[in-house]
């Protein structure tokens, strides 16, 4: 299921960034028009190291020098959820614009993506600070609340297995947050890479959301 939803978030991730950029219709199925050459690969394999290197590193602390039991599973998932936020904005500020990069089919090396981070971190970081971790900080907080004090289940199964309704329905909003956050995340990298760009990206719908 977790590849299922990386490779589907992936995709979403990869079509608002050709929406923002170059004005291509959002759509799941059939050809999409557009003004320049699918690079749906080069993203995968850039956003794969995106998800996962915040997550290891995070994985590593928290087990490891704060010395956090795994057996209570619900304190290690909250504290690993705050350990790996300020590890995302700090890959996203510094390596962030290789996703537009990567989604235009233009260069994205590693010389020339730290060479726009020392343009574009703290526009990035600011920008992701007021949107998507803001936005997703204040949603994670009132859906935990909500789960502790009305004991509302998060996951589509209880603990025998069996499919609970209210759990499916906090799994689709928490999948709705994402996107969201997702969404956002997106406009203030697209941006940033607007204005590095020497020659700029046609302005399109980020343009509007600045």
């Amino acid at each position: 299921i977790a590849g299922a939803e990386f490779a589907a978030f992936t995709i979403f991730a990869y079509m608002l960034h050709r929406h923002f950029l170059f004005g291509d219709t959002l759509k799941a199925f059939g050809k999409i028009e557009s003004t320049r050459p699918s690079a749906r690969g080069r993203f995968f394999l850039i956003s794969l190291p995106m998800l996962v290197v915040p997550i290891g590193l995070a994985v590593f602390l928290v087990l490891g020098p704060l010395h956090v039991s795994s057996r209570d599973v619900n304190l290690l998932t909250m504290i690993l959820l705050v350990v790996i936020l300020p590890l995302y904005l700090l890959m996203l500020s510094v390596f962030g614009t290789m996703l537009p990069a990567a989604a235009s089919a233009e260069p994205f090396g590693l010389g020339l993506t730290l060479s726009r981070a020392r343009r574009s971190f703290w526009r990035i970081f600011g920008g992701l600070l007021v949107g998507p971790a803001l936005f997703g900080s204040a949603a994670f907080i009132v859906i935990i609340l909500l789960s502790v004090r009305l004991g509302l289940p998060l996951d589509p199964r209880d603990a025998q297995g069996a499919f609970s309704p209210v759990g499916a329905a906090a799994s689709v909003l928490l999948q709705m947050v994402a996107m969201i956050n997702t969404t956002l995340a997106v406009v203030v990298l697209c941006n940033a890479y607007r204005r590095l760009m020497p020659s700029p990206v046609v302005p399109t719908a980020a343009a509007s959301l600045e």
